[in-house]
């Protein structure tokens, strides 16, 4: 299986909040069932808020500095806020569904209910029937108007385990959510193929150069023991222990998938970091892959 960087496509609907929680299960839907709707009511109810944390619009409202304040004293509801522009006591922001829901339970009012329940029905109701918050009232609040963002990028990408966890180090501003080996059984399909080692720096202490080696045939030992690790990963599972423990033999050679959204400006910070060539390169890959597919989306 080779590295795959693919537009995960960005909506602001209950879809989107679905698909970014089955990601765990490696699967997908196509539209809201009671299936998905059990779902949401779930996610919700247990506090699981990071596939709602993927889904962004953009609003406009008012608000006086002081009500801002006690906005700006919610951390939880300001991970999911970008202020983009501030004109008198004017502001356009781009926020998560998340920190929406928590907004609108915060305002006095009922216009920022009417945009949820127009846009995400299902995640709204959810959120009125298990959020039990006692949150600050903002009296200020005056909802202008909301447009679609155009600056959130959201991908799913497929890459080693060991290029996920060197990349998903940035997490500011960003959404993840990934594949879980407790709920999928991994095959050896799920192998990152080589095509041969590369030579250990000589001088850095990390990283490598561009010449293919093979010394004592290792690249043979390493198939064999991975053909091993497969063998008692599958053993195991066969009798009755659980996968999340199973996996724990397994190489970090798998592939693994994770839908990952946020703004440009956050994911310029991820390719200044994963585009030079000092970067490993199969994680400058998954750079590459995404600098490709934001320059098609910005027209360059």
């Amino acid at each position: 299986m080779n590295i795959k960087v693919e537009n995960f496509n960005h909506q602001f609907n209950d879809l989107m909040v679905v698909n970014s929680a089955k990601i765990s299960f490696d699967k997908a839907s196509n539209n809201i069932t009671e299936n998905e709707i059990k779902l949401i009511n779930y996610l919700v109810k247990n506090n699981h808020w990071s596939p709602l944390s993927h889904p962004h619009i953009d609003i406009r409202f008012k608000c006086s500095p002081a009500d801002l304040y006690l906005m700006m004293r919610d951390k939880y509801l300001m991970a999911g806020i970008t202020f983009n522009s501030r004109d008198d006591d004017t502001y356009c922001i781009t926020i998560s569904l998340w920190s929406l829901l928590k907004l609108s339970d915060m305002i006095i009012g009922i216009d920022l209910h009417k945009l949820l329940s127009e846009k995400t029905p299902h995640c709204l109701k959810a959120f009125c029937v298990y959020n039990n918050q006692n949150s600050t009232k903002i009296k200020s609040f005056l909802f202008l108007d909301s447009s679609p963002t155009q600056d959130v990028f959201s991908f799913k990408i497929t890459a080693p385990i060991t290029v996920a966890r060197q990349l998903v180090k940035h997490s500011v501003g960003i959404a993840y959510n990934e594949v879980s080996g407790r709920y999928v059984e991994f095959k050896d399909i799920y192998l990152h193929l080589l095509n041969g080692f590369r030579e250990k720096h000589p001088v850095k202490k990390q990283g490598s150069i561009d010449n293919c080696i093979n010394p004592k045939n290792l690249a043979e030992k390493r198939v064999k023991n991975i053909k091993s690790s497969f063998e008692l990963y599958n053993e195991m599972l066969a009798n009755n222990i659980c996968p999340e423990q199973a996996r724990g033999i397994l190489p970090l050679d798998l592939m693994t998938s994770w839908i990952w959204t946020g703004k440009k400006k956050y994911f310029d910070r991820v390719l200044s970091l994963r585009l030079p060539s000092d970067a490993q390169k199969e994680t400058r890959l998954v750079a590459e892959k995404i600098n490709l597919l934001m320059e098609r989306k910005d027209g360059k």
